[in-house]
């Protein structure tokens, strides 16, 4: 919020009117489910409804509990779940979404329950700074003659930027688009090779903070989640008839922490290479982890269990909506088998061991 305060100050008086949305910046919207929101959660709702209505309709009308939803303690993940919550069950037939307080939420707002995370990612600072450097001093002018030229056009006098306040319009441009639909204001300043470069700079960050190439803490912090899903799963198996869909509403970074412990990045692209300032274009493109396909507004992901045709269990991954296919997998309906395996290690974790502070940081 403060970072976007800073480019209105700057900017503000050299740009049209319409271009300036006061709403990001007040207090009493900050984590509040923007309208464009309720319609991105009522259509993933409505699709899912679509493709599993039948299913669904089975699971409300054979048992109250057939439908669980979980929320965490946040304002926008509660709305959120309310939302889908009415999509998909209209007559509300299923018992209320589930609140977890963060104090005891180890599924969802994982990163609030985990001080030992906290102080790795202040570790990491340095790691997330050098890297950022190194980009800068390659691509740096580039990236700023482009954003100026086009900046003067608007404001009609050469104004400077520095990358960080380019890299807050970057991010101004991202809400344009998600909340207001709006592709003619903060984006007209940045062209598609401008673009590319910005995320690939933000996700020198964020690739650290919540992804695979920070702390190998990352790589555990789904655990607990995983564990929980893992239990489900085997209930189901063992139990169809009593099987339950479960839906949870948490955050971007939940889901960046799951696709980190599934190792998505390799599955999406080349992971096996971290994210760095000085990557070449070829490198940077061919990357798994890239936070536009991760974590977009509205990111979501699940995992659906069947039974194919030779009453195999198999199962089918879904990233942001779209099958994801895990090492092992062929096709997006997948043995169950491979699922365990990709998980074998991984779950099963004590999250307050892990989590516990460091006393030596």
């Amino acid at each position: 919020m403060d970072s976007i305060k800073g480019i209105y100050a700057v900017l503000g008086p050299h740009v049209p009117e319409s271009w300036i949305k006061m709403e990001l910046v007040n207090a009493k919207h900050d984590g509040i489910l923007a309208p464009s929101g309720e319609r991105e959660i009522s259509g993933i709702a409505s699709r899912m409804a679509k493709r599993h209505g039948e299913f669904i309709g089975h699971l409300v009308e054979k048992r109250q509990n057939g439908l669980r939803l979980f929320s965490s303690e946040w304002q926008r993940s509660q709305e959120s779940a309310r939302v889908f919550r009415e999509v998909v069950d209209p007559d509300n037939r299923t018992p209320p979404v589930v609140v977890v307080p963060a104090i005891n939420d180890t599924t969802m707002a994982i990163r609030f329950a985990c001080p030992r995370w906290n102080q790795a990612r202040e570790q990491g600072a340095q790691d997330i700074a050098r890297e950022t450097e190194a980009f800068d001093a390659i691509h740096g002018q580039r990236i700023q003659m482009q954003v100026s030229h086009r900046l003067a056009l608007v404001a009609k006098r050469a104004i400077s930027l520095s990358l960080e306040e380019i890299s807050n319009i970057y991010t101004l441009c991202g809400y344009d688009m998600s909340l207001f639909d709006e592709a003619g204001h903060w984006c007209s300043l940045l062209d598609t090779h401008t673009l590319s470069l910005l995320e690939l700079r933000s996700d020198i960050k964020y690739s650290r903070v919540y992804g695979p190439y920070g702390p190998s803490l990352n790589r555990r912090m789904a655990c607990a989640l995983f564990t929980q899903i893992g239990r489900e799963i085997e209930r189901a198996l063992a139990d169809p008839e009593n099987a339950v869909s479960t839906f949870r509403f948490a955050h971007a970074e939940t889901v960046m922490f799951i696709s980190t412990l599934l190792e998505l990045e390799s599955a999406l692209g080349n992971g096996r290479l971290a994210i760095a300032g000085n990557m070449t274009q070829e490198q940077a493109q061919a990357r798994g982890f890239k936070t536009s396909r991760l974590a977009p507004f509205s990111a979501n992901i699940g995992i659906e269990i069947y039974r194919d045709q030779d009453s195999q269990a198999v199962f089918s991954l879904l990233l942001n909506e779209a099958p994801v296919l895990l090492p092992g997998c062929k096709d997006a309906l997948c043995p169950v088998d491979v699922l365990r395996s990709n998980l074998a290690g991984k779950i099963g974790c004590d999250f307050e061991k892990e989590c516990a502070a460091d006393s030596k940081a």
